[in-house]
């Protein structure tokens, strides 16, 4: 055993005896002293820190040994903190505050600003933390040692510059919240006498005055701990200016996550001082516009992920607030609040502003950086786990933060677009209120709901914004919970590497009803949907909105309401809501307005018709012998006004969908598809016939690169077509959203497995009414056809379109249905 490894055993078993081994006995050297405290700070690294304070005691000693007074000092304040760790007891924190404080002294001799500073945080950390355990007198004794030291810290806050090493900047963090938490204890303490009172205002005061009047520190981590203490016990105006300063930084800097950390703290600061309603609405605004600033910096579909991710928080809050507005609540602030962060890839890419890498090499590694920077845990095993992922937010990265590898990768990524002058070169707009309303048809209506992202709570509340070509209103509710309902755990969750799970009372609603409707057990499911309907389209009634006077409605879901099935949501009167209009569904408002905008440029009557059916997939996948006949009655139904070509069985492959795709009104696909769970933005797929190299899996990648341009509807007659996961800023990850993104204008598929016969008998009804109807009457009244027919609800109601289709005069009749007979 070496000199030094007898020393830290002795430093670690007998402290006592290290001052009379070291001390004159000529082991100590400035190598061993470097080494000791190169020994301390590893131990540190690895939260060892009983291991750490031996170290720092055997490098103090050594240094003092040989004259070296500033390394003494140092390593003495980090073994008084090492200490401080492991107190229990009053008199072991006072321990450690005195070797603070003698080191303290001692820097102020060698005029060592950096480590006086640094001791006396140290010092008042151990005076705090005594406090906390103490009670009466005693408590309100250490309360005031701690209030000194933090002064006496304050007096050098000058030291956390720029060029300060970290535990400066780390301690300038801890000063700052440490002063908070002194301001609140002393608060709460009783029994002060006048004289001590007047010492506690005193602290206050001064605490405050000290942070505020120094220079703002460079690091910025300190100088957001300092502005928070400015809001919470000094000037916001100070803590506005300096969080304001950090934020436009950050934008110039192009770091996401610094603004989105400055923005947080800056919003949360004005929130809670009572500022007008006006400004904070003008701080919203500029705001966002900050955050497009940013987006537009980055060219990668995943890196906007992460941005829509980084402002998922800030987005909540904001839309929140702008909704809860009783004075002065605009719909049109509200309708924006929402819009702004809310599937704002999917609109940039559908507005052109995606341009792929024409090197195929480079493509292909630039869709698997894309892919890879979601969370990949392991797959869902069972079908309920399948519909908790369905109704679960999937993170890029962690679910608190994006991990600095990502962060790499993504920047990597970036990088790789930017030399091919390729990826997302620009950024659309998001739709006015003003610009949604004119595209309205009379009869039409337009909900959008969102709920505001929190780490804690998936679902707290809901905020709905109606409108019509009349007007809007917007609402800001709570999850009401039923009477007699149990207490709900909610969060999001994550176990053994698996992908997180979000659980709240009304998503859990929403998986225990799908479950159900899949299972075939309506009576149970109809409790779920009642519910539904009670929360989703209830309280626009008690504001005087008749869902039943519009011939079509159009939802914005969000989050797990993405999954509903909102044909088949029960109102009070037993009807079904697709015995009252006709439920169509879209990503976003500004996506709907986008393709609204192309049903104008581009509609007419269907003229062209694909079809694919029953291909030959190999024993791994049960035959379709449906399918065929399926596409036989469509062709049947569509002709002559529609002429048709069907590629069934060995014909029906990946390169006759290239080579005939061009022109066709509608494209209809009658297959296999998979939902995978490790690949979601690229990997959700059908099935064609394989066929030399190619394996006939048409992936959500696949179609996005295709030329559905010229496509009115595509209908996806696969299980699960119909639904997607969704990510960061509420995006759609799946076929639909890549068909849209190909230039589809609706797309048709099911929300769940749907049964061979009882898709064929929908689906046919449904063609039967088409040309004449458009899509959105045409399979309300298809549904309500296989209703009445006596059809469970997984049958009728498992279709849900997606898209902003007009519906012709002839489809705008009041629904005047009478109600069904349904379960009790």
């Amino acid at each position: 055993m070496n000199v030094l490894d007898r020393l830290l055993g002795l430093a670690a078993e007998h402290p006592e005896r290290l001052h009379e081994a070291i001390i004159g006995t000529g082991v100590a050297s400035r190598e061993r002293a470097d080494e000791a405290a190169h020994r301390a700070f590893e131990a540190l690294s690895r939260q060892d820190t009983r291991a750490a304070q031996a170290a720092f005691t055997v490098a103090s000693l050594m240094f003092m040994e040989v004259g070296d007074w500033p390394g003494c000092v140092g390593t003495g304040i980090f073994r008084a903190n090492a200490l401080k760790y492991h107190a229990e007891t009053l008199e072991q924190y006072e321990v450690a505050q005195s070797l603070a404080q003698v080191h303290m002294h001692l820097a102020r001799r060698l005029r060592i600003e950096k480590l006086m500073f640094f001791a006396a945080v140290v010092a008042a950390d151990c005076a705090y933390f005594a406090a906390e355990i103490a009670e009466g007198a005693e408590r309100r004794h250490w309360l005031l040692a701690a209030m000194a030291d933090c002064l006496t810290a304050a007096g050098q806050l000058e030291a956390a510059d720029s060029s300060a090493p970290f535990y400066v900047t780390s301690a300038a963090e801890n000063l700052a919240s440490l002063s908070q938490a002194l301001v609140r204890a002393v608060a709460e303490t009783t029994g002060w006498t006048d004289e001590q009172r007047g010492e506690a205002d005193t602290f206050r005061r001064r605490i405050t005055l000290a942070f505020e009047s120094a220079e703002p520190p460079a690091h910025p981590g300190v100088a957001m701990a300092l502005a928070r203490m400015s809001y919470d016990t000094g000037s916001p105006d100070v803590g506005y200016q300096r969080l304001s300063a950090l934020a436009d930084e950050a934008v110039r800097e192009g770091d996401v996550q610094a603004f989105a950390t400055c923005a947080e703290q800056l919003y949360q600061g004005e929130r809670t001082s009572s500022r007008p309603s006006g400004r904070m609405r003008e701080l919203r605004a500029r705001l966002w516009e900050a955050a497009d600033v940013l987006r537009c910096g980055v060219r990668s579909r995943a890196g906007r992920f992460v941005v829509s991710q980084t402002l998922d928080q800030l987005a909540g809050m904001m839309a929140e607030d702008e909704h809860a507005l009783v004075a002065g609540r605009d719909p049109a602030y509200a309708f924006r609040s929402v819009e702004t962060n809310k599937a704002r890839v999917l609109l940039d890419e559908m507005s052109g502003h995606f341009r792929g890498i024409s090197d195929p090499a480079a493509a292909r590694a630039a869709e698997t950086g894309e892919a890879q920077a979601f969370f990949m845990g392991s797959g869902a095993t069972d079908g309920v786990v399948a519909e908790m992922l369905l109704a679960s937010r999937l993170p890029l990265g962690d679910l608190k933060e994006v991990p600095e590898s990502l962060t790499h990768q993504l920047r990597q990524l970036n990088a790789q677009y930017r030399q091919h002058d390729a990826g997302l070169t620009g950024m659309a707009a998001v739709t006015s209120l003003e610009e949604a309303v004119a595209a309205l048809d009379q009869g039409e209506a337009l909900i959008e709901y969102h709920l505001p992202y929190a780490v804690d709570d998936p679902a707290a509340g809901i905020l709905v914004t109606f409108v019509s070509t009349t007007g809007a209103l917007a609402l800001n509710l709570p999850f009401l919970e039923k009477p007699g309902q149990q207490p709900h755990l909610s969060g999001r969750l994550r176990a053994d590497g698996n992908q997180p799970v979000d659980t709240s009372k009304a998503g859990d609603w929403v998986v225990e009803t799908r479950i159900c409707i899949q299972r075939g057990e309506d009576v149970e499911a109809l409790d779920g949907l009642r519910e539904l309907y009670r929360i989703l389209v209830e309280p626009l009634g008690e504001v005087g909105v008749d869902i039943g006077s519009f011939h079509t409605v159009f939802f914005i879901p969000h989050g797990f309401l993405h999954s509903v099935p909102f044909a088949a949501l029960q109102g009070p009167d037993g009807r079904f809501l697709a015995e009252v209009t006709a439920p169509v569904q879209a990503p976003s408002a500004s996506v709907w307005k986008l393709l609204r905008d192309r049903e104008r440029v581009r509609s007419g009557p269907a003229s062209g018709f694909l079809g694919f059916a029953a291909p030959h997939l190999g024993p791994e996948h049960e035959p379709l012998p449906g399918a065929a006949d399926e596409l036989t009655d469509v062709l049947g139904l569509l002709a002559p006004a529609v002429v048709g070509q069907a590629r069934v069985g060995s014909e029906a492959t990946r390169a006759a969908l290239q080579r005939d795709l061009a022109g066709q009104s509608i494209v209809h696909f009658a297959t296999h598809g998979e939902l995978p769970d490790e690949d979601v933005m690229n990997g959700h797929r059908l099935f064609l016939t394989p066929e030399g190299p190619d394996n006939g899996e048409v992936t959500a990648q696949d179609l996005r690169t295709m030329a559905f341009d010229g496509t009115g509807l595509v209908v996806l007659g696969i299980c699960d077509g119909g639904v997607y996961r969704f990510g960061p800023g509420d995006e759609p990850l799946g076929l639909v959203p890549a068909l849209l993104a190909a230039g589809a204008r609706n797309v048709l598929g099911p929300l769940w497995a749907v049964d061979d016969g009882q898709a064929r008998a929908l689906l046919t009804e449904f063609y039967s009414r088409l040309l004449t109807l458009g899509p959105a009457q045409a399979l309300r009244q298809a549904a309500l056809s296989r209703l009445r027919a006596g059809a469970e609800i997984r049958d009728w109601a498992g279709f849900v379109l997606t898209g902003a289709a007009r519906t012709p005069p002839s489809g705008r009749t009041p629904p005047g249905a009478s109600p069904c007979q349904h379960g009790a």
